[in-house]
């Protein structure tokens, strides 16, 4: 956009207004795309989360179903009494966990800059429309006066 604000020739069809000679600003649609879904609210991680809940918990020796299943045997079967693995499986769930928060600020930021990029394009392409409507309005008059 800095280009064209520099020089908005090349950006601007050459033909009339009149002609159908609309300004063509982007070469692609500026329309904010629907927002990123949140990653700390999915399956995987909420997964994640029941999982540890339930390997600590009150029904830990609960047996669960599926997926949860083999999570949990293989998570006994890599702690160990008296290794800090239980400490170090801990800590990369809370890893994933803020991890997870960061991104879902990332693509609440993003949403709000598509939003905004698509009004700022929105208003910029009718500012030009007008502009050109103007400017062939004034050429007319002076070819005619």
């Amino acid at each position: 956009m800095a280009t064209m604000a520099l020089d908005p020739r090349p950006a601007v069809n050459p033909g009339p207004i009149d002609a159908g000679g609309a300004p063509r600003m982007l070469s692609r649609p500026a329309d904010a795309p629907p927002p990123l879904p949140h990653v700390r609210g999915g399956d995987a991680v909420r997964s994640l989360h029941l999982d540890w809940a339930a390997l600590h918990g009150p029904n830990a020796n609960a047996t669960p179903s599926g997926v949860g299943r083999r999570v949990l045997d293989k998570v006994r079967r890599i702690l160990s009494p008296g290794r800090g693995d239980h400490e170090l499986v801990g800590a990369l769930i809370r890893a994933v966990d803020a991890l997870a928060v960061r991104c879902d600020e990332l693509a609440d930021r993003l949403s709000t800059q598509e939003v905004l990029m698509e009004d700022v394009a929105t208003s910029y392409g009718e500012d030009i429309t007008r502009l050109r409507a103007d400017l062939a309005q004034l050429r007319a008059t002076m070819r005619d006066g």
